[in-house]
């Protein structure tokens, strides 16, 4: 299969990563082209200076076996791996996002040229993985090499073995990641709830436990799914995770007196994950955008007299009267006529945050409620509520579930109505208008309730998984308004591994070390609180007894290369 069309074929370009796949793939590709016109190029993009002295190794080995150069590309912009850290401000998750993307993926598109055909290590058992290249890169000419004859990551293996080709020690730089999410998963912007595979390889504004922040999307490849439900104010939500990602749990029944880090797996049934919100809005709101959101609540829709021109108005009824002054400027009006008739239609997610606050503000005036623990906003149309939420978390306003209720309104009796709730800890006395709201409003909490654990559950079944890199921050927040852990800083190697590294290979220690105290990343728990690399106590841990991890700054150490020596210089 080769995606996209053209008349004549040019260079034929295989990126090789001294992995099994991708050493297949070379293999495949040149015997498949020996016989032709087209040039065959085997292309490693250059990490080779950081990564296992083993990886060294395997590249000559698939050069002999290829019969032909593997030919190295390097960056221009960048030195090595540390040099994208401190210049990018962040180690991107702990697949090496921000390495992979500035010295591999970077240096590829510059070098490739219209008219090549370009082959990947995709596999078969990797569908998911080529559909979403496909629509990410539309119009790059592909052959899926290893998925068009049916072979396997296990394929692969067995055919470096049989060509007596040992597998490399490690693949690539960077951290192997298992604190993710699967891609339907959303997460809070200041444009609303966005999923992970709609946003992959962005950066996007997400909000944290420090306000609004900018993160990067990530691919961090299969991994076992766990399923993680909680449950708060009787709505429950299922979330599909990975073992090994990390939650903030509060230590006591009251949020205030400090948390504790725990992985998914070990969640304590019947405890709490904390919620995130931003307490007040800092945003000034517009003052148009208030008309917007009363309209919205109370105008109708009229056509002017010339039949020509389509408007929007507003009446002035009971209480509401006031509003003709406070948000109008206007001394009592029955009504007001010739307004937007947009103004009937909600405001893109996508407006300024002053915008979409005034636009709250003026809702709540027309179809707002002050109800126990809060405030609430109806709207006889479920999509209009939901969108409404949405408008609100892109505020950083913590939003509870939607209800549909019953009641009567000047429209009709007993409707059915769809409500959206705001915690009373969430909004600012002054965005309400009316004074019987500003009467009724009391503030009886000072964060939301948290979400109670309800399951974690191991569900066997791997997929592709994704997570965001917030820089130094650390955290995000899920569109149901749980906060969680970003994937930085979280090694999967544990104090026996690091230590090891300390060992055998000082100087990378030391590096990083460095490196993560400069970017403010704790790389290592030591009972069960998150060190710095040089808080951790040497003879701690032991190496043999921990999980292997598939690569790390000097990357997995195997156990028959555990006594090499590395030239760093």
């Amino acid at each position: 299969m080769i995606l996209g069309e053209k008349t004549q074929k040019d260079r034929i370009l295989v990126w090789f990563s001294c992995g099994a796949a991708s050493a297949v793939a070379a293999k495949y590709t040149v015997e498949k082209y020996k016989n032709t016109n087209n040039v065959v190029e085997v292309i490693y993009c250059d990490t080779l200076k950081y990564e296992h002295p083993d990886n060294m190794r395997f590249y000559k080995d698939v050069e002999k076996w290829i019969g032909q150069e593997i030919k190295l590309l390097k960056s221009d912009e960048f030195e090595d791996i540390y040099d994208v850290f401190y210049k990018v401000k962040y180690i991107a998750g702990i697949a090496g996002a921000a390495c992979t993307t500035r010295l591999k993926r970077d240096v590829r598109k510059a070098y490739e040229r219209e008219g090549d055909t370009h082959v990947f290590g995709f596999t078969v058992d990797e569908q998911k993985r080529i559909e979403r290249f496909i629509q990410g890169n539309a119009g790059l000419f592909c052959d899926w090499i290893l998925a068009d004859n049916n072979i396997t990551k296990n394929n692969c293996y067995s055919i470096l073995r049989a060509a007596n080709i040992e597998s490399p020690a490690m693949y690539k730089l960077g951290y192997k990641n298992n604190n993710c999410f699967a891609g339907h998963e959303k997460f809070i912007t200041q444009n609303g709830s966005k999923s992970f595979y709609d946003t992959i390889d962005t950066t996007q504004t997400v909000l944290t436990s420090n306000g609004w922040e900018d993160g990067v999307v990530s691919n961090f490849g299969e991994q076992e799914i766990w399923e993680l439900v909680v449950e708060r104010n009787k709505s429950r939500f299922l979330i599909e995770t990975t073992k090994d990602h990390e939650w903030i749990v509060p230590k006591y029944l009251n949020q205030s007196q400090g948390t504790v880090i725990c992985t998914t797996e070990k969640l304590p049934i019947g405890k709490n994950v904390l919620p995130n919100f931003i307490k007040y809005s800092s945003v000034i709101p517009d003052s148009e955008a208030i008309k917007h959101g009363f309209v919205f609540g109370d105008g109708t829709i009229y056509t002017g007299k010339t039949q020509k021109h389509t408007y929007s108005k507003i009446q002035f009824c009971g209480e509401k009267k006031e509003l003709s002054r406070i948000i109008f400027n206007k001394e009592d009006p029955r009504t007001i006529h010739g307004l937007d008739k947009n103004w009937k239609t909600l405001p893109l997610i996508t407006a300024s945050q002053e915008y979409k606050l005034g636009f709250l503000i003026g809702l709540l005036a027309s179809d707002g409620q002050v109800v126990k623990g809060g405030v609430s906003i109806s709207n006889a149309s479920l999509q209009n509520a939901n969108n409404i939420a949405e408008i609100a978390k892109s505020l950083g306003i913590f939003v509870n579930s939607i209800r549909s209720i019953i009641r009567d309104t000047n429209y009709k009796k007993d409707a059915k109505l769809s409500t959206v709730t705001f915690p009373s800890c969430c909004i600012n006395p002054n965005w309400l208008l009316r004074t019987a709201h500003k009467g009724k409003f009391t503030k009886k909490c000072t964060r939301p309730k948290g979400f109670k654990i309800i399951s974690v559950t191991a569900t066997g079944k791997t997929q592709d998984v994704f997570c965001l890199t917030v820089p130094n921050i650390n955290n995000f927040t899920l569109s149901n308004g749980m906060l969680t852990r970003n994937c930085i800083g979280c090694v999967k190697g544990g104090a026996g591994y690091w230590n090891k590294i300390r060992e055998d290979f000082p100087e990378y220690f030391d590096k990083m070390a460095k490196c993560s105290r400069d970017l403010n990343v704790k790389l290592i728990k030591n009972k069960g609180v998150r060190i710095f690399l040089d808080e951790l106590p040497k003879g701690v841990g032991r190496y043999e007894k921990e999980k292997d991890i598939e690569c790390g700054v000097q990357c997995t150490l195997p156990k028959h290369l555990q006594e090499i020596t590395v030239d760093t210089e």
